[in-house]
């Protein structure tokens, strides 16, 4: 691990941030938590389990991330080889798509689109949160 991705992990373990997705303190699931923060906060009928579980299973996260068009199958895999250590997270560009992520409102066209619980594909427009800089933040060494 870099120094510079081990002093961002660090920092995260003595955060004291609680994870409501039961993993470690991985970059990849910081994405899942972010996102799931502002659509929870915008739905009052969706809740943090079933947008986890969305987004864990969308197959199309990864490619906005950083990740070459295939190389998971899932979000959950992507999150999966985090935990394997297989993941670079590129700190100054992660920092740079959470605080956009964060910054996002509840009437913005891009977060009230991204969730849908009467389309077949509820989370199927959740990419569009995305800013362009979160397409750098992250490689895949296996």
């Amino acid at each position: 691990m870099e120094p510079k991705s081990l002093l961002f992990s660090v920092s995260l373990m003595f955060s004291g941030i609680a994870d409501p997705l039961n993993v470690s303190f991985l970059p990849t699931n910081e994405v899942v938590s972010n996102i799931c923060r502002k659509l929870t906060a915008c739905n009052s009928n969706l809740g943090w389990d079933v947008c986890a579980d969305g987004l864990k299973t969308r197959p199309d996260i990864d490619t906005e991330v950083g990740f070459p068009n295939g190389t998971f199958a899932t979000f959950a895999d992507a999150i999966k080889a985090d935990l394997n250590h297989q993941v670079r997270t590129f700190d100054y560009e992660f920092n740079e798509c959470l605080q956009g992520l964060s910054k996002l409102k509840c009437d913005d066209p891009k977060v009230m689109s991204a969730y849908d619980p009467n389309a077949i594909d509820a989370f199927g427009s959740v990419t569009a949160m995305f800013s362009p800089i979160c397409a750098d933040m992250f490689y895949y060494e296996p």
